[in-house]
């Protein structure tokens, strides 16, 4: 009966978006963790966050928009014409010394429109990295960490996302080569699986 739900939720998974849980970072390693919005049409995009001990925001940018600067804390974009959405993408580099689950928490999102001044937009949320230095006996897709990659792999990734708390591997579980545990490395399994010729990374 548990392998029936599991599959009916892979099913599930399947044809939905599931959003990455955490993402993983190697000590002195940098990963772009991105914060999607929306909102009233905006020309300027104003945002403030805060990173925990040991992470550090290095840069940033916003795909719709095409001009200003992330710093430390706060970033300022611009673009014309205006929108009414995007995804504020931040690069944040763990130190040396840095492990475990550290957030990066965006506080503040706001635009500007000439007709309506300053507006809060939806997206400010708190985004959790993993920091772990990579291990040498590394099997990409072996999610379970039975020393194997099978089909219980991309079930325990679909269990992980979501959220029935079985234990995983996330260094293993993310395969696809993009940084993140997503439904995208649950589906490379199974390709992979199938002799579809798609390598697990």
């Amino acid at each position: 009966m548990k392998k029936l739900l599991t599959m009916a939720l892979a099913c599930i998974l399947l044809f939905s978006s599931v959003p990455a849980l955490a993402q993983t970072v190697a000590p002195g390693g940098s990963v772009t963790v991105e914060f999607p919005f929306s909102g009233a049409s905006i020309y300027l995009l104003e945002a403030e966050y805060t990173a925990a001990p040991g992470l550090a925001v290095t840069g940033g940018d916003v795909e719709a928009m095409y001009g200003g600067k992330a710093g430390k804390t706060r970033a300022l974009f611009v673009n014309v014409p205006a929108i009414s959405g995007g995804t504020l993408a931040l690069k944040v580099t763990a130190d040396a010394t840095a492990s475990g689950d550290l957030n990066v928490n965006v506080t503040k999102l706001r635009g500007y429109a000439p007709s309506s001044g300053w507006v809060d937009l939806t997206g400010a949320v708190t985004k959790t990295l993993t920091v772990q230095a990579a291990s040498s006996d590394r099997i990409p897709g072996d999610a379970d960490d039975n020393s194997m990659v099978d089909i219980d792999d991309a079930l325990t990734v679909l269990q992980h996302l979501a959220g029935w708390g079985v234990a995983i591997n996330l260094e293993n579980a993310d395969c696809d080569g993009i940084a993140g545990i997503n439904i995208d490395d649950a589906l490379q399994i199974l390709q992979n699986l199938a002799g579809w010729g798609v390598a697990l990374v």
